[in-house]
């Protein structure tokens, strides 16, 4: 067999021959231009994760953590190691002068409730009763007139230092407190409808303006009740303590104490100026000499029952009892004025009372009353002709 031809080695390249080989490669790398570097394309099709902007960056210099999934790739963004500007941070509003403030959730309401307010504490001064001389106010009937006026002032006060920005409390929220002196004002007006002033032990007949007082007490508690309607009835611990707490128990307080005094001292009627008298006038059974002696017109049907005797004739008063209706007792006594040449001016009337006034030789009043099913009482009451006598 023949023997494989050894290989020949190869010849050894001189080192001047390497350093012309690495010169002549060199030539050709300058000459050749750079190819730019370029990210590699991912092999997968799913969404490469959204590099945040700016502004939505955490504020923080220090490395920020990045997904397994994207950490071998080459990212486009600014490098992660940047240094971020914090995001400007805007002005602060400025703070309210007094922060202990009121909040007012609904101002309309609250300013409705000022007016009605109001309303209900002019109303108490208009004509409440009537009578054949005259009328009578809320404010003039004593007891409950003055009271609510006091508490219609309360709930104007409570919406006025509210609206102001004056901190004032209550043991419950003020809506509470202005509902509760609304039912107040309409339990005390009611009280009044039925325990009117009286006049010669006869109650005055109720006028239409305390039905229009009597409802302007019932809006305001509805109205209150509205705006409290998401209130908490919680007593506050501790409210008296407060400066606050302070300023509304002092109003409540004070218009209770201011009520009650006027409501104790208030008198219906002026007392008249009339001559001193050893002695009081005194009470009689059925017709006074002081009637008789002035020749006091008395129609038929009415029967006298007591009255009040007066030397001067003034003031003189009686009293009748009569089974004839209100509306023929009224007719017949002003036929029989008439026919005495006296000038009769017919005063406020309702389904149960009828008032008249006359004026001439003599002068006074008459009022005709039916409670119920009871017979008419007619009371006549002569005054003094110097002083006018209104219808």
């Amino acid at each position: 067999m023949r023997k494989p031809a050894a290989k020949k080695p190869a010849a050894r390249k001189s080192p001047a021959t390497k350093a012309a080989a690495k010169k002549s490669a060199a030539r050709r790398t300058a000459a050749r231009p750079a190819r730019p570097r370029t990210a590699p394309r991912p092999t997968d099709t799913a969404e490469i994760p959204a590099v945040p902007d700016e502004e939505e960056l955490p504020l923080s210099s220090g490395p920020v953590a990045v997904s397994g999934e994207s950490a071998g790739r080459e990212q486009p963004a600014r490098p992660l190691w940047d240094e971020i500007e914090p995001a400007a941070v805007p002005a602060r509003a400025a703070e309210p002068r007094n922060s202990d403030a009121p909040v007012i959730d609904r101002p309309g309401v609250e300013l409705g409730l000022g007016v009605l307010g109001l309303a209900l504490a002019l109303s108490v001064f208009l004509p409440w009763y009537h009578n054949g001389i005259g009328t009578v106010s809320g404010w003039a009937s004593a007891t409950w007139g003055p009271i609510v006026f006091f508490l219609a002032l309360v709930a104007v006060a409570i919406v006025v230092l509210r609206r102001a920005g004056v901190p004032v409390s209550f043991p419950v929220e003020p809506t509470l407190v202005i509902e509760g002196l609304g039912w107040a004002a309409v339990v005390g007006i009611i009280i009044k409808r039925y325990f009117a002033p009286k006049q010669f032990s006869i109650a005055l007949p109720t006028d239409g303006w305390l039905f229009a007082s009597l409802l302007a007490a019932v809006a305001l508690a509805v109205l209150a009740g509205v705006a409290s309607s998401s209130a908490p009835f919680v007593i506050r611990p501790g409210w008296l303590r407060e400066r606050s707490g302070q300023l509304g128990a002092g109003i409540l307080v004070v218009a209770l104490a201011l009520g009650i005094a006027f409501g104790l001292t208030n008198n219906a009627f002026s007392v008249p100026k009339v001559a001193r008298q050893t002695q009081p006038a005194p009470t009689v059974s059925g017709m006074p000499t002081c009637a008789r002696r002035l020749a006091l017109p008395v129609p038929s049907g009415l029967t006298p029952v007591a009255g009040i005797d007066s030397k001067n004739g003034a003031n003189c008063f009686v009293t009748f009892r009569t089974s004839l209706s209100l509306k023929t007792a009224t007719a017949r006594y002003t036929t029989i004025l008439k026919q005495n040449d006296l000038k009769v001016s017919a005063g406020p009337a309702t389904k149960a009372s009828s008032t008249l006034g006359f004026r001439g030789r003599i002068c006074g009043t008459v009022q005709l009353i039916k409670v119920g099913n009871n017979p008419v009482s007619v009371a006549v009451i002569l005054l003094s002709c110097v002083a006018p006598v209104p219808s």
